[in-house]
């Protein structure tokens, strides 16, 4: 099959950058820089998706739940997805981690655009992602009960092996 969106694989011979997408080539060429659109494609799009989960974690709270009148199967409903939000965030921190290090931080206790993020070290992230997913672990679905593509315990658990796997870079 056909690899996507796996920045490491194309400053390698294991792939040949034949497209003309811009950015694309320097990875081909091994000569970018942090300006490169690829990379910071890949920065912003992972902090859209961070704050998108955090506005939706906020918005699902217990408590706005309740206050909306939101009950019953439809708040379990959320609250499973609510738990896979904090998944997609950890994914989304991970990736900033092991790819740029020290990143700026918001979770969801923060309102949308009412704060300025402030610069966390890669260490930190590190105890973050690692906190986050061993806290949601148990209450997603078991492996292979929830749809496809969607994320439950072993996707929890491949994410704490990857993250374990450069601990000490961390």
């Amino acid at each position: 099959g056909v690899q996507t969106c796996a920045l490491p694989i194309f400053s390698t011979d294991e792939a040949v950058v034949a497209w003309g997408d811009p950015g694309i080539q320097d990875f081909h060429n091994m000569n970018w820089s942090a300006s490169n659109p690829m990379l910071t494609g890949l920065y912003y799009r992972s902090y859209y998706q961070i704050t998108l989960c955090n506005d939706f974690i906020r918005q699902a709270s217990d408590v706005n739940l309740a206050n909306r009148g939101i009950t019953g199967a439809n708040a379990d409903q959320i609250k499973a997805y609510r738990l896979e939000a904090r998944f997609l965030r950890a994914f989304q921190y991970w990736v900033l981690m092991d790819l740029f290090g020290n990143i700026p931080f918001a979770t969801d206790e923060q309102a949308l655009g009412s704060f300025t993020p402030s610069q966390a070290t890669r260490s930190q992230i590190f105890t973050y992602v690692e906190n986050e997913l061993k806290t949601i672990e148990n209450n997603l679905p078991d492996a292979k009960t929830n749809e496809y593509g969607r994320a439950d315990k072993a996707a929890a658990q491949a994410l704490l092996a990857r993250i374990y796997l450069n601990a000490g870079v961390y």
